[in-house]
């Protein structure tokens, strides 16, 4: 999956990066989402229904 576009975030840049690669927080934003992990440099796996 590839995704783009902007978004200006109101937080600092490292909350931000935290949040964006954080498998927690990336699938409570994939609607179906029951598993993420990471896998290593910018690599996820996800389970998703």
């Amino acid at each position: 999956m590839k995704l783009s576009g902007t978004y200006e975030f109101d937080a600092p840049p490292e909350k931000v990066w935290q949040t964006l690669t954080s498998p927690d927080s990336l699938s409570a934003c994939i609607p179906g989402c029951e598993k993420m992990e990471s896998l290593g440099n910018d690599e996820y796996s996800a389970t998703v229904t």
